[in-house]
């Protein structure tokens, strides 16, 4: 179980390296290919993955070599081969992981839906501490209370997936703002809680909520929604926070 999570997370962090990079994977490995041969030493792989951005491959180059296709003692490798079912298999294993999640987000709509409860609601259930924002645990106990359950790895997965799109949307933001209020809120980037909009904000972006167009005006939704801080015994300061 340890392993396939260590894979899980390296596989998640090649992709995310392999999407940022100038250079593909191919391109960084053909550079030592130094006589043109269409091979490299298979020494050669550490120095690829950290060119490729990866601080620390050395421990995880056993089981690299493996999803490959390759063997350790092997001295040379056919880096295309290599590249090919390596990225192949992290297309597959993340791809599978991705349906998953999908379906455990479903299993959390059609419960809320069953029980006339928005996402909003649910989330502010969960907050037992009025903090305006959501723990992992508290997210967790949160699943368990709809019924839905998991194994570690396919909450730290869903957990991940919700994560990391508000993380880059966060960055982004610090960055095109410059002020003090954003350098003071670079600290949030972080944080293990998210707020309710950001976990929102989290879901749609990694496409798994699905919003139809209200036909309200806007007067109505800000008094549905004020309706909702008070059910709560929100003020519209926490709320805005």
């Amino acid at each position: 179980m340890a392993s396939e999570q260590a894979q899980e997370f390296v596989f998640h962090k090649l992709k995310s390296l392999i999407e940022n990079s100038q250079e593909t994977l191919y391109e960084i490995m053909s550079t030592y290919d130094f006589d043109d041969s269409g091979t490299i030493l298979t020494g050669d792989l550490v120095r690829s993955f950290k060119k490729l951005g990866m601080l620390h491959p050395e421990p995880h180059i056993p089981m690299l070599l493996e999803a490959g296709g390759a063997h350790s003692t092997s001295e040379r490798i056919d880096y295309v081969t290599y590249c090919q079912l390596l990225e192949g298999k992290i297309a597959k294993q993340i791809g599978l992981n991705i349906k998953r999640n999908h379906e455990i987000v479903q299993m959390i709509a059609q419960s809320l839906s069953t029980k006339k409860m928005s996402p909003f609601e649910f989330f502010s259930t969960l907050d037992v501490n009025n903090s305006a924002r959501i723990s992992k645990l508290e997210f967790k106990t949160g699943m368990q209370s709809l019924g839905i359950s998991m194994s570690t790895s396919e909450f730290n997965d869903l957990w991940r997936m919700i994560k990391k799109p508000v993380k880059k949307m966060t960055q982004q933001q610090l960055v095109m703002e410059g002020t003090e209020e954003a350098k003071s809120a670079k600290e949030s980037v972080a944080f293990e809680d998210l707020t309710y909009f950001e976990l929102l904000e989290g879901f749609n972006l990694a496409g798994c909520f699905k919003y139809a167009q209200s036909m309200d005006t806007t007067n109505n939704l800000i008094n549905k929604f004020r309706q909702q801080l008070k059910k709560r015994q929100y003020t519209v300061e926490k709320a805005y926070r």
